[in-house]
């Protein structure tokens, strides 16, 4: 029906000398339906439900793209209903022949090495052969095994021999997960060896894994290994973890060291990985440096890190230098920072500051970012703040802002507020800014509250939205608001757009709105 209607208002605007041009919605294939249908049944563990929808879909869809995803949960579903295990795994086997280029073909692998155990001494020499290839083909996972395995000795000489399949081993995967088992061991040789691959290793996945180990280890040796990583290494993310893994240990001498990269460094990124590993030592002395960071920090960027930070460790006493912050600050940037943090305090002193900041302040941008962050309060006394900036703001972008901060303030739960907000406000920009967002409440209280509006404004740009947000309604109640534009409007554009937004209502009465529009023609 939808498509049928598009294609009655492009023939009503032919009338009007005008295409108007309407896409046509992609229609969902019949089949991906049906394999949605199955593989829901799937995830909610009804096996039998998910069996038959399967069994009827590969009948129905011998030929679809979604028949390989289909026969794979099909024969999963036999296996969860109690189907014998030797005709499940033969299943499988088919699966691997039918399906060369599936990418349910690991899947199948590995649900055959499981089921390979549960078969009978039989059924196990008859697929011996074919389980043998299997693992041959996945060697990353038998390494893995053994890597396990070995791992399970707990003792020196068990370290020792995965150290050298570490060594001679070119994947890197391999060679991460060996180092997270090294870092394991109980031993006094593990700090020098997890150090090493931190700064040897040719990997920088593999290294940055070392790094966190030795962090995981938090001993003296690993902290001075990653100091010297710090101080020393030449790439920049190695530092960078090694940075935040020091951020795990305690003491006023890591927060010093942390405080001598971020007030000393050039480079912002390593600054700002030092800063918020301050961060994370939730300390006096942490909380000291912070400020001083804050303060005089080179960089702009570790300066805004040292204000989050700051605000995560001590929200509540924080609100005054913040304040100040947000009025004095000379960088713009720090300002709204400042801003953001003191609108996730919340409670009453953080919203009247920043309603104090606001009236004292004459920059648009401040004030704008104002808007956005006194909305995260939701109070009465912050929703009735917006609401006075919507309606009497002088600057049309504060305005707009925070027209869109009410909106999000009430999630459509209260039109009625915006529409007030709406036909109070003096400026245009406002007024299309909250059209949608009534639009979406799909009240009928605010699809009427529209169309006395569509009746009464004078600006043309605004009744086209308006027509636009009835006809994505979906509602009967916006029919004659729109009939009404499409017969009484003068602008040709917005007559254009009623017709158009009469086409997506998509109801009944909006299809024979049209049929009679092409019967009678437009008067």
């Amino acid at each position: 029906m939808k498509r049928y209607i598009y294609l009655l208002s492009a023939l009503i605007w032919i009338t009007l000398a005008t295409l108007a041009a309407a896409p046509f919605p992609e229609q969902e294939r019949e089949d991906y339906q049906a394999y949605q249908k199955g593989y829901q049944l799937i995830l909610e563990d009804r096996w039998e439900e998910a069996l038959t929808q399967f069994n009827t879909f590969i009948a129905k869809y011998p030929r679809s793209s979604w028949t390989d995803e289909a026969t794979y949960w099909q024969i999963y579903a036999r296996e969860q209903v109690g189907e014998a295990v030797e005709a499940v795994f033969d299943s499988y086997v088919d699966f691997l022949n039918r399906f060369k280029n599936s990418n349910y073909r690991d899947e199948v692998r590995s649900n055959m090495l499981r089921l390979y155990v549960r078969l009978s001494p039989k059924g196990q020499e008859k697929h011996r052969a074919i389980v043998s290839d299997i693992r041959n083909q996945d060697d990353e996972r038998i390494k893995l095994e053994a890597i396990y395995a070995i791992a399970r000795g707990e003792d020196e000489r068990s370290f020792k021999t995965l150290q050298g399949i570490y060594k001679s081993e070119k994947n890197d995967q391999i060679r991460g997960k060996i180092v997270h088992i090294l870092a394991d061991f109980d031993l006094q040789t593990v700090e020098p060896v997890i150090a090493d691959i931190a700064k040897t290793d040719q990997s920088v996945s593999v290294r940055k894994k070392a790094v966190y180990a030795l962090g995981d280890i938090e001993s003296e040796a690993s902290l001075r290994a990653l100091q010297d990583l710090v101080r020393n290494d030449q790439a920049r993310e190695i530092r960078k973890a090694a940075l935040y893994a020091i951020g795990e240990f305690d003491g006023a001498d890591i927060s010093g060291f942390l405080r001598e990269i971020a007030i000393s460094g050039d480079d912002p990124e390593l600054g700002k990985a030092a800063t918020y590993a301050l961060g994370e030592q939730d300390t006096k002395v942490s909380l000291d440096a912070l400020r001083e960071i804050l303060k005089s920090g080179k960089q702009l960027e570790i300066r805004k890190a040292a204000l989050y930070a700051i605000r995560e460790q001590d929200s509540q006493s924080s609100l005054p230098w913040l304040v100040e912050i947000a009025r004095s600050e000379p960088e713009r940037e720090l300002r709204k920072a400042a801003i953001y943090s003191i609108g996730e305090i919340e409670s009453p002193e953080a919203t009247r500051a920043m309603i104090g900041i606001f009236d004292g302040s004459t920059d648009s941008e401040t004030r704008k970012t104002l808007m956005y962050a006194i909305k995260e309060q939701e109070t009465p006394e912050a929703a009735d703040f917006l609401k006075r900036v919507a309606t009497g703001d002088s600057d049309p972008a504060v305005a707009k802002a925070a027209a869109y901060a009410l909106a999000d303030f009430y999630e459509d739960e209260e039109p009625a507020v915006l529409m007030d907000v709406l036909e109070k406000s003096r400026h245009a920009e406002v007024r299309r800014a909250l059209i949608h967002q009534i639009g979406e409440s799909e009240s009928p209280e605010s699809i009427n509250a529209l169309g006395r509006l569509l009746r009464e404004e004078k600006d043309p740009e605004t009744r086209r939205r308006i027509v636009m947000a009835l006809g994505e309604t979906g509602r009967d109640e916006a029919l004659p608001h729109l009939m009404w534009a499409i017969r009484k409007e003068t602008d040709l554009g917005v007559r254009r757009s009623a017709i158009n937004a009469l086409s997506e209502l998509g109801t009944k009465a909006a299809e024979d709105s049209l049929f009679n529009l092409l019967q009678t023609g437009i008067r």
